[in-house]
């Protein structure tokens, strides 16, 4: 017991030394802790390259088309895709538009790869429990051993009442995209 150290920075943040001192470092380590910012899964997009220039026409569809209607009114909800060869920047494109329409959606801001070029891809019950566990984990974590079918309603369910902007990257083909949709 005697000069060991104990530190355990789990959802309390606590952290004691055993040894002289030891008031001081857990001082020091909680306060850290209570100011360090937290991930939140509810908000995974990834930051838009620096570097990326041009396809102003196409960063101003994909912003209009995700957030105003053929009138210029604010939308409810929007559908939209990239398609193209791979490598072209359509991920970079991507990540532009969802940065910049990304207030409009307070409640979620979801980026999934969906490991379309992959030799095994993500399967749609799985990309949705993905997202169900990222808005709701105490859903997703009692969704062990729930069918697809389940799965898939909670998904509906639970995305109902959300504002949420969900980026499908690398996805195989329509089959795949579909039933998360």
């Amino acid at each position: 017991m005697g000069d060991a150290n104990n530190i355990n920075l789990g959802a309390n943040a606590q952290a004691r030394q055993v040894a002289a001192g030891s008031d001081i470092t857990q001082i020091i380590i909680e306060n850290f802790v209570a100011r360090a910012p937290r991930a939140n899964a509810r908000f995974s997009l990834p930051r838009a390259p620096e570097n990326f220039t041009g396809r102003a026409d196409e960063i101003e569809t994909l912003v209009n088309a995700l957030t105003r209607d053929a009138q210029g009114a604010a939308r409810g909800a929007a559908l939209t895709g990239i398609s193209g060869l791979g490598g072209i920047g359509k991920s970079a494109l991507a990540a532009v538009a969802a940065q910049r329409v990304a207030e409009n959606f307070p409640d979620a801001q979801l980026w999934l790869n969906l490991r379309g070029t992959d030799q095994e891809y993500a399967k749609p019950s799985d990309v949705m429990r993905e997202i169900i566990f990222a808005l709701d984990p105490e859903t997703g974590a009692a969704l062990k051993g729930a069918s697809d079918a389940q799965i898939a309603q909670v998904y509906r369910g639970i995305l109902s009442a959300q504002r949420a902007l969900i980026v499908l990257d690398n996805a195989r083909d329509n089959a795949q995209v579909r039933p998360l949709l």
